[in-house]
Order: structure tokens, then C-alpha cells, then sequence
């Protein structure tokens, strides 16, 4: 009987992790151009942003004042 549960719950758990993997979606990229000009803004925009649920990475490009986000 123990080597029959353990043999279940392996085919559960591999199943279980393929059925999480199905329904993850694939990030969104969006960008913004943007009017920042220094370093803080750069800091309060990524740093605000991260922090907002479904962000996966925030990155602003001071030179060029575009600032990419990429969500779910």
C-alpha cells in the first residue's frame, strides 16, 4: 500500500505542476515614452511600479525617456 501512495502522489504532483505551467500567460511588454529627466524619477517610476500586482519587470531609459513594462 505505501509504494501504491507514493507512486500517486507523484503522478499527482507532476500533474498538478504541468497544470500550473498551462495557465500561467505570457507576460504583456508595453512602452511609454515618458517625461522623466533624472535619476529620481528613474527611481520612483520603477520602484512605484514594481510594486503594482502582475508587474514582472520595469525598466526606464532616462536618455531616451522610454520606459518598458512588462506585465501579466
Amino acid at each position: 500500500i505505501m509504494k501504491k501512495l507514493i507512486v500517486f502522489l507523484a503522478a499527482w504532483a507532476a500533474f498538478a505542476a504541468a497544470a500550473r505551467a498551462q495557465q500561467a500567460p505570457a507576460p504583456t511588454t508595453a512602452e511609454i515614452l515618458t517625461s522623466a529627466k533624472c535619476g529620481m524619477c528613474k527611481a520612483n517610476l520603477e520602484e512605484g511600479l514594481a510594486r503594482e500586482p502582475g508587474v514582472r519587470a520595469v525598466r526606464l531609459d532616462v536618455k531616451s525617456k522610454l520606459l518598458t513594462v512588462q506585465f501579466n
